[in-house]
């Protein structure tokens, strides 16, 4: 005679834990990583390269709704990607630390800039639920500085994500003076978030994953 037995359906089954991209630098060619603060996957390739369709595709759509900003806007200059930090993907922020791992000169030459703008794309969400929050309360502090022939004039703006993404900045970099000769350089020095008293990093989270620069 067959006893019967009872099969705990939870007790069987096969997980995973990709490497954390905070230690690429220890990753097999094709081993699969992730930010695990966030909840983006990448693949470490062949030739030590990182790729993520889902941040390039995240990347490609600000990339575009950027560029359309400033052309309705009609202040299409020159656009850059700012990298935060040596992994050259997004970052979870905590606290109010300068975000940038250096400072982000870009070279003029003897024509001068009018007017800067921004682009963030950022996430603000509740860690219990993924419940995208409004950032409307998100500040952001951004010190920069206009050089001209190696003298450095400082400078700041501050204002809510909103702002930041929507407006653009007139600048004069003649308010620098020096004696002959022009050589113009850009630099952003810092980036900085604040948050609100009701932000509690236990429970939310922000991530900033693609940092763009416009000039005019």
């Amino acid at each position: 005679m067959m006893s019967e037995m009872n099969v705990h359906k939870n007790l069987y089954g096969i997980g995973i834990s990709p490497l954390s991209i905070g230690n690429k630098g220890y990753a097999q060619p094709e081993e699969l990583m992730t930010d695990k603060n966030v909840g983006i996957f990448f693949i470490n390739t062949q030739d030590n390269k990182i790729v993520s369709a889902e941040y390039v595709a995240r990347c490609k759509q600000h990339l575009k709704a950027f560029c359309q900003r400033c052309y309705d806007d009609c202040t299409l200059g020159l656009v850059y990607k700012i990298f935060i930090n040596d992994n050259h993907v997004q970052s979870g922020i905590v606290g109010d630390d300068n975000l940038l791992t250096n400072e982000v000169p870009v070279e003029l030459g003897n024509k001068p800039a009018i007017a800067f703008r921004m682009g963030l794309d950022v996430d603000i969400f509740s860690r219990d639920d993924m419940h995208v929050l409004n950032p409307e309360d998100l500040i952001l502090n951004i010190q920069f500085s206009l050089i001209k022939n190696g003298i450095a004039k400082n400078y700041f703006i501050e204002g809510n994500l909103d702002e930041i993404n929507t407006k653009a900045y007139k600048i004069d970099m003649d308010a620098v003076t020096v004696g002959d000769g022009t050589n113009y350089v850009f630099r952003i020095n810092t980036l900085t978030f604040k948050t609100n008293s009701k932000f509690d990093p236990l429970k939310h989270a922000i991530v900033l994953y693609d940092v763009l620069l416009g000039l005019i």
